[in-house]
């Protein structure tokens, strides 16, 4: 007997699950400010074992010319990639024999279906949060990880691997890093200079539009918050929000993710959540369980969030 097979269950879910998982991604990236900031500039990949990001880190060659200029290229115009891998993420809607039998009319069963893609979508929520501030380390339980913000503006920024590239032999592969100020020194003094650090030009394109912190740092920033600051900044307002603060257009926002003291003030023109080309999510058939008697139908999002200039970000540390 096979331990596992596609059920009848599927005749009544098929246009169901397509309509819900397009609800659970709206949701996902539309109620959250900080992966909706991120969505507004991802993107997607086509597959494969890797993902080839092109990078944006230098000055191409440039200068005067004469009619009889030899025109050649120098090393700087050779374009260096980083590659990635994806991230694998799931989340399963399970129907347990019981539901089933007890729900058995079309009606009951799509609404035991909209509380499980419900329970689905928070799950996912939180765990796509949880891991673009973690350090992208596979483990046992997720061994294909989001490259979290612990790895891609780094703390200690001269050392380590991002995206198959050495930091120690590319300096131009390093985001900035400061420390040093701990939560009782640090007020609206700090905090523009930590903006004015973390710009490399008064360019807009070069200056953050997002500060990320914890909820301590973002507590101690609403009590000094100046009237200008209390204005929800343009580009969170063109995303549905309107309540917050901010700061010379940056959106402040507070995760319970986010490493304690950490103040990351982040360039989102430079960070991309890139998703799979066949879309964010994807959703199997139900299958029966191997184990408890269940129906299970595994959501898999395939993605993975890169950098492609760690120059135009800053992580400031030890605010606590």
């Amino acid at each position: 007997m096979p331990t596992s097979r596609t059920i009848s269950y599927d005749n009544l879910t098929t246009s169901t699950t397509q309509y819900l998982i397009k609800g659970l991604k709206d949701q996902i990236f539309l109620d959250n400010p900080l992966l909706a900031l991120l969505n507004k500039n991802g993107g997607t990949y086509p597959g494969g074992e890797s993902i080839r990001i092109n990078l944006r880190t230098g000055r191409g060659d440039a200068g005067g010319f004469s009619r009889l200029s030899d025109a050649s290229p120098i090393d700087k115009q050779i374009m260096e990639p980083a590659w990635f891998t994806p991230a694998k993420l799931y989340a399963n809607v399970t129907v347990n024999q019981d539901e089933s039998l007890d729900n058995s009319g079309p009606d009951a069963m799509i609404s035991i279906l909209e509380a499980q893609f419900d329970t689905a979508r928070r799950t996912l929520e939180e765990m796509v949060e949880e891991q673009l501030f973690g350090d992208g380390v596979p483990t046992v339980a997720i061994p294909k990880p989001l490259n979290g913000l612990q790895n891609t503006v780094s703390t200690n920024p001269s050392t380590g691997i991002y995206g198959g590239r050495n930091r120690a032999t590319n300096p131009e592969w390093r985001n900035q890093a400061v420390s040093g100020v701990n939560l009782a020194a640090f007020d609206y003094d700090q905090l523009v200079t930590d903006y004015s650090t973390a710009c490399l030009s008064m360019k807009k394109e070069y200056r953050p539009d997002v500060i990320l912190t914890d909820k301590d740092v973002y507590t101690k920033i609403t009590k000094f918050a100046t009237n200008a600051m209390q204005i929800a900044p343009a580009n969170m307002v063109d995303l549905g929000f309107k309540d917050g603060i901010g700061y010379e257009g940056a959106a402040i926002l507070w995760s319970p993710n986010c490493p304690a003291g950490h103040i990351y003030y982040l360039n989102t023109r430079f960070l991309k959540l890139l998703t799979h080309v066949n879309g964010a999510f994807k959703a199997g058939n139900f299958i029966e369980s191997t184990g408890p008697i269940a129906k299970v139908q595994r959501i898999i999002y395939a993605a993975q969030f890169i950098c492609d200039n760690p120059r135009m970000q800053l992580v400031r540390s030890g605010v606590t």
